[in-house]
């Protein structure tokens, strides 16, 4: 019995540490900008942001620093050259699941001697920097600057603390009938929208891996003692969970005339927003229905050519415009 509670502890031990590398935000530091530095300044100074950042995230377990190959496989993504947070940049980092965050820093000597930094935490999902997490100061000289460099390290990451991530659960389907692309369609058109609206998104695959870790089920709902465990692991401030209950394409048949058919698309979404402590904040909800040739007849829409993700997307996109603005409304 002993031996038996002891191999349960040490497998809670183990997967409690599988666990923090998990969960923990990844953040990667970028080589300094900065035209009047020297290489071997920029490279020392590297080599200062990136020591620092490890010293302060150490005992943090929402953070963990990965190294340079994580920037050298960023920079493919990104190309050379300055970077440039369009829609196209975006998307490709959106896609990648190594670097959650990035430390960005400006150094630049100005005349007389002296030198300016700025550091800032982006969001690699949406370019923007963290609130309150961009820092600046001046220094009188190289040695200052370089002493100067781990208060605003320190600066930059206390700031972050203070920031609320929201965590998108993988939608939940209950009709029996339903587009298989229309699940997928739903949990990207939504982060789209939060990420556009500045909500900081917990990246999705560490949203998959808590189910994974905890042994839960990512196609069922979760209950409700389970959304205070996931949103503390997650460290996330709120969890945004959809629901499915409808979504499909039929054909009805029409009287009037010569025998028709009317291609009628059904669909209906539910959001629950649930903070940290596991209270229930919104459950925004929106049901539709679209007779898509009677629509395109009327020139309200153009449906030649459309497949199932088509007409998905243009059902998904509406009932969001219903369901969003609650959802936001929460989100503080």
């Amino acid at each position: 019995m002993k031996r038996s509670v002891l191999q349960k502890f040490i497998v809670l031990l183990v997967l409690a540490f599988a666990w923090v590398r998990v969960t923990a935000l990844t953040v990667v530091v970028a080589p300094p900008t900065g035209d009047s530095l020297s290489s071997e300044d920029a490279g020392l100074l590297w080599h200062i942001l990136e020591s620092e950042t490890s010293r302060v995230l150490a005992d943090d377990g929402r953070y963990t620093l990965v190294n340079r190959g994580a920037w050298n496989k960023l920079q493919m993504l990104l190309g050379r050259g300055p970077l440039i947070w369009d829609e196209q940049t975006k998307a490709r980092l959106r896609n990648q699941k190594e670097v959650a965050l990035l430390l960005e820093s400006n150094l630049e000597r100005l005349a007389g001697g002296q030198f300016q930094a700025s550091l800032a935490l982006l969001d690699t999902q949406t370019g923007e920097p963290m609130p309150g997490t961009t820092v600046s100061d001046n220094s009188r000289g190289m040695e200052e600057m370089q002493n100067m460099l781990p208060k605003l390290v320190s600066r930059c990451f206390a700031s972050a603390h203070g920031m609320r991530m929201t965590a998108i659960l993988p939608p939940v389907v209950t009709a029996p009938e339903c587009l298989e692309i229309a699940p997928k369609v739903l949990q990207e058109m939504l982060s789209d929208r939060l990420l556009k609206r500045g909500v900081r998104l917990a990246v999705q695959w560490d949203v998959e891996k808590a189910f994974q870790a905890n042994s839960l089920d990512i196609s069922q709902s979760l209950l409700p003692e389970q959304y205070q465990l996931m949103a503390q692991q997650l460290h996330t401030g709120y969890l945004v969970m959809p629901q499915l209950a409808a979504c499909s394409l039929r054909q009805e048949e029409i009287a009037g005339g010569p025998l028709q058919r009317e291609l009628v698309g059904s669909i209906s979404v539910s959001c629950k927003v649930v903070d940290q402590n596991g209270r229930v904040l919104a459950l925004p909800s929106c049901e539709r229905e679209y007779p898509f040739h009677s629509m395109a007849m009327r020139g309200m829409v153009h449906t030649v050519g459309w497949g199932d993700r088509q007409f998905c997307e243009f059902m998904v996109s509406r009932v969001l415009d219903e369901i969003v603005p609650g959802i936001l409304k929460e989100l503080k």
